[in-house]
């Protein structure tokens, strides 16, 4: 398991450069708390990033900066329109480029955020492209409709898809001129799009902004040097070349922190037909810094039971407990237990319940996992004796946890 289960709390919009940052717009009759770069302009309640003119550039960001590191979701609607082919797109971007919420890279195929010719190129950045031009030479673009996941680490960035993580084509043209939304959604070891509503993403690669992920055509990529080792500027970038197009954001807002912990698998009914349920307060903390508590609430009373976990469940598929039993075993092996307790409660009655302090377990055990890193997994489910059952046991759903820093 890992130095802090669960927790995470509240996130509060603090107005400092180094704190938690929410924010939202629902639409941008206010640009208050953003710095618009080149030809970023408010218009009629929206953000035009870059407009129909012949090598627009322009940017627009939070003007300070956010912490990224311990994980984030993002959500933003957004238009592009042309009156025919157009080009080239818009991009959102994560950034600790040392110019800040002034950065403002190229314009044409690198979208604002790369470099040729005059162009200076922005630096240490994480961006996904909303790309509807294929460029050609050098920049192999896969087609011209596209939503690709670049970087060049803490390098100069750029469109070159030989910077891809992952990409694909998505649902819509791009520059079709209809309003569509993109979610974005980053726990430390995962970055995941999501597109026009959708549950499952597009697009969804192992990253993490410490340690960098892999290309999608193969070899390393590295990380961000993030400053103070958390924060950067987030926004948008877009330019036109010689054809042009109107690069509009309608709304946008922004959660610091990393998603909640995910429930999965089914719980098993008891004899007393009790079906206890597992779920967690929040994600970890690898370094303890949240206080973590998962629980099993509706078991049979007074039953002893506990909560076991794994740390890697891929390629596995949940195990029916015996051939006549309900439960099913939701970790792949190896797993370590934690200690047992007494469900409390009422015999025969579904009022007993777990719970585990597990920054206290891991001050007090040698736990399996140690040390454990930002990004690292962790599967818990619960395990309680029901003696007229099969095997005498039965178990709880599971829960799958992600640490963050």
């Amino acid at each position: 398991m890992s130095k802090s289960l669960c927790a995470l709390a509240a996130l509060v919009a603090v107005a400092s450069s180094a704190s938690a940052q929410n924010f939202n717009y629902p639409d941008f009759t206010s640009t208050a708390g953003l710095t618009l770069v080149g030809t970023a302009a408010a218009s009629s309640g929206s953000l035009v990033v870059a407009p129909a003119t012949a090598s627009a550039r322009g940017a627009a960001y939070r003007s300070t900066r956010v912490n990224v590191a311990g994980g984030f979701e993002t959500t933003f609607t957004f238009r592009i329109a042309s009156p025919a082919l157009g080009a080239d797109g818009m991009t959102f971007i994560v950034h600790a480029d040392p110019l800040g919420s002034a950065a403002l890279g190229g314009d044409g195929s690198t979208m604002g955020y790369g470099g040729q010719g005059a162009f200076t190129a922005i630096n240490n950045a994480l961006v996904i492209e909303l790309d509807c031009y294929d460029a050609g030479t050098p920049w192999f673009d896969p087609n011209d409709n596209h939503i690709s996941i670049q970087t060049n680490g803490s390098g100069a960035a750029n469109a070159f898809h030989a910077q891809s993580l992952g990409f694909a084509t998505p649902p819509f043209n791009i520059n079709d001129s209809a309003s569509h939304s993109v979610k974005i959604s980053y726990t430390p070891g995962t970055l995941s799009v999501f597109v026009d509503g959708a549950t499952t993403p597009l697009i969804s690669v192992p990253y993490n902004f410490a340690t960098g992920g892999t290309y999608a055509a193969g070899g390393a990529a590295a990380g961000l040097n993030l400053i103070n080792g958390t924060d950067a500027f987030v926004g948008f970038t877009a330019a036109c070349g010689g054809l042009t197009q109107t690069h509009t954001v309608t709304s946008w807002s922004f959660t610091q922190g990393a998603s909640t912990p995910v429930v999965y698998c089914t719980s098993g009914t008891s004899t007393a037909g009790c079906a206890p349920t597992i779920s967690a307060s929040g994600q970890p903390s690898a370094s303890a810094a949240n206080a973590c508590t998962i629980s099993i609430a509706g078991a049979e009373g007074q039953r002893q039971g506990l909560i076991f976990y794994g740390l890697d469940n891929t390629g596995f598929s949940p195990l029916q407990w015996s051939a006549t039993s309900t439960s099913f075993l939701c970790i792949k092996s190896p797993t370590q237990r934690t200690l047992p307790q007494v469900s409390g409660g009422t015999a025969g009655q579904c009022n007993g319940s777990y719970t585990l302090d597990w920054n206290n377990f891991l001050a007090t055990f040698a736990a399996l996992g140690e040390p454990f890193a930002a990004g690292d997994k962790l599967y818990a489910q619960g395990w309680y004796r029901d003696p007229p059952a099969a095997k005498t046991t039965n178990l709880t759903n599971a829960v799958e946890l992600t640490f963050v820093p």
